[in-house]
């Protein structure tokens, strides 16, 4: 359900944000990833504590000419994090927060505890100075992928456009190589 998890993430990240972020793209981004990682969440409870990371990434790869199509392009969301020079490499965070899933599946809480040993994090990298464009590519990452049956990290990437009306989801990428079905696990709205 689109909005309901924008309110439980603000406190935390707003008073994170540099003058340059735009907090309606944060607004946006959790609006637009969040419901997904909502009924992944309902997938894996009870087998795996899931937390997720969400913070702003300024060292994004470059120089590189990588872009991401869709919708017109956007420059290929990589970071430093990984392979030299790799188009797998993991952003970075400048900050980040984390969250929990609470066992009551009723949401997120903001974490005040270590995590335990079996767990699944969602880490969301949001790209810095958002202020400054049009466009904004974010990548999202779920480690380990074996708790939905995969052999590695499940990458995904949102691309968002400002428009008049504010900051709009206009495309989605799974890993190809892994993610193809990943919402095949989710249970439909009726039955979750």
């Amino acid at each position: 359900m689109a909005g309901e998890d924008w309110p439980t993430f603000a406190p935390a990240v707003v008073r994170l944000l540099g003058e340059e972020d735009d907090p309606a793209l944060w607004s946006a981004v959790v609006d637009a990833v969040y419901p997904d990682a909502r009924a992944l969440c309902q997938v894996v409870a009870g087998r795996w504590e899931v937390s997720t990371q969400l913070g702003r990434c300024s060292h994004w790869l470059r120089p590189h000419q990588t872009r991401w199509p869709a919708d017109g392009g956007f420059a290929w969301p990589t970071g430093y994090d990984g392979p030299r020079q790799s188009r797998e490499g993991l952003p970075e965070f400048d900050w980040s927060c984390e969250w929990h899933w609470r066992s009551d599946g009723q949401g997120w809480e903001l974490a005040d505890a270590a995590p335990g040993s079996k767990r699944l994090v969602f880490r969301v990298a949001v790209p810095a100075r958002s202020g400054r464009h049009r466009q904004a590519a974010v990548h999202t990452v779920w480690r380990p992928g074996a708790a939905f049956g995969f052999d590695a990290d499940v990458v995904q990437f949102y691309g968002f456009r400002q428009h008049g009306s504010g900051w709009t989801c206009t495309a989605y990428r799974a890993s190809p190589w892994r993610a193809e079905r990943l919402y095949e696990v989710a249970p439909d709205e009726g039955t979750a």
